[in-house]
């Protein structure tokens, strides 16, 4: 995007989108975005080439603190947003995997509850006991933060 060069990256998909009107042409995408932001200047534009992927991402420029000062991973999905919204009280991994219609396997665990634990978003009630058949889930205060702001950046009604 900086150097204003662009790369098909399907090389199948593309010409098929620019036939169906989808695209206009190649590589003009993110400089319309970029253009359109600038009505917002309260949003900004982050992007990254991770290997083959390119992700975008929006963001609201002075967002709570306390998420800025400490960037909620990439591993943060609409899962972990599911788990942010129901553990408004503590609740048990049983109950949580429950919750998001999964079973209590501890794979599920990894996928969905670990990395919200990682991010500080929630943590355990007898954290010297991880193992604990009494362990229960709670927000903590930057999940508080994190669960009232949407994937845009601004304040949700969750």
């Amino acid at each position: 995007m900086e150097s204003g060069q662009s790369d098909i990256r399907n090389k199948v998909l593309a010409p098929v989108f620019k036939r169906l009107g989808i695209i206009e042409q190649w590589g003009n995408g993110l400089r319309i975005i970029f253009n359109e932001l600038q009505k917002y200047p309260e949003i900004g534009l982050q992007w990254k080439e991770p290997g083959m992927a390119f992700r975008v991402k929006f963001v609201k420029k002075n967002y709570v603190e306390a998420i800025e000062n400490d960037q909620v991973s990439d591993q943060v999905n609409d899962q972990v947003v599911s788990i942010l919204r129901f553990c408004s009280t503590p609740k048990s991994r049983e109950e949580i995997l429950l919750y998001l219609g999964l079973k209590n396997h501890f794979d599920n665990y990894k996928r969905h509850v670990k990395p919200a634990l990682d991010n500080n978003l929630i943590e355990m009630t007898i954290p010297d006991k991880p193992k604990s058949k009494n362990q229960k889930y709670r927000l903590t205060k930057k999940g508080n933060e994190y669960k009232k702001i949407d994937r845009s950046g601004r304040r949700s009604g969750f």
